[in-house]
């Protein structure tokens, strides 16, 4: 995990739960934002009974940005914002490369993002076959 400096890990927004880091969006917060190397290869955002999943590829192999993380969360009193990052790449003139996310909208649900065990619920009914290890939401 990464922090960056103007992050303040005692933010009530910011929970460490046994399988689950969670990050709430409120207007009256200051910046903050973490880095995960995410090797499930998913985060996802909770809000008002929908779900929103974001799939992206991890590569045990592969040089990541910022001290090799591949999801980042970041907050700040406007917005949430939930990155997938891709491996470190050199490309030669004329070469590409892609990043794929896949996206998925999960409709209503219920869930206390300070509950693991309801947490674990919630994606089980959306999404099972996620639940596996520590994981964003």
């Amino acid at each position: 995990m990464i922090v960056w400096p103007y992050t303040d890990l005692g933010d009530r927004r910011l929970r460490f739960g046994r399988r689950y880091i969670t990050l709430r969006q409120d207007a009256t917060g200051r910046p903050i934002k973490i880095g995960l190397a995410q090797d499930a290869g998913w985060g996802a955002y909770y809000l008002e009974g929908t779900l929103f999943v974001k799939r992206f590829p991890w590569l045990p192999a592969a040089t990541y940005p910022d001290d090799g993380c591949n999801l980042e969360l970041f907050s700040n009193s406007d917005m949430l914002e939930l990155e997938s990052l891709g491996p470190l790449v050199v490309l030669q003139h004329g070469q590409t490369i892609e990043h794929r996310e896949d996206w998925e909208l999960c409709d209503g649900l219920s869930c206390d993002p300070n509950s693991d065990d309801e947490i674990d619920g919630m994606i089980n009914r959306a999404v099972p076959r996620f639940v596996a290890g520590v994981d964003v939401i």
